[in-house]
């Protein structure tokens, strides 16, 4: 009498070893994995938030106590905030003033080499039409 197992192949599982869905799934797996960490990260980071908020406004402070920690760190915010604009307007600004001397530098470069090939075409054009006069001299 012979068992199942010896009668019967093992199923296919789906993805097996070697197979081009095996690879597939790892990188469907990835791009999952990548989308749940940025979730993650975005979860994390609005229930920091939310947590506190709510540590503001459950202590056991005055009305105008937290008035003033929420004016407080409004301000702070606000002028983080215009330091971030004005070091990104900086950044920009220097940018924007290599982004134009190189510019300038080609611009330079390329009126300097077509000055020069110019020349040089002229002068070929120049010493062909002689070389031409010359051959119809001789043969005439």
């Amino acid at each position: 009498m012979t068992s199942d197992q010896d009668t019967n192949p093992p199923p296919e599982v789906p993805g097996a070893a070697g197979t081009p869905q095996q690879h597939a799934g790892i990188e469907d797996k990835e791009l999952v994995m990548s989308n749940n960490s940025s979730d993650t990260l975005l979860a994390f980071l609005l229930g920091a938030a939310t947590g506190g908020i709510a540590a503001l406004l459950l202590a056991p402070t005055s009305g105008r106590e937290l008035r003033e920690k929420i004016g407080e760190g409004a301000e702070k915010t606000r002028a983080t905030a215009i330091d971030t604009a004005r070091q990104a307007g900086e950044k920009v600004t220097a940018k924007y003033e290599e982004a134009t001397e190189r510019a300038r530098e080609v611009a330079t470069g390329a009126k300097e080499s077509a000055e020069t090939h110019g020349k040089a075409v002229k002068e070929a054009v120049k010493e062909g039409k002689a070389a031409y006069d010359r051959e119809l001299a001789k043969a005439g």
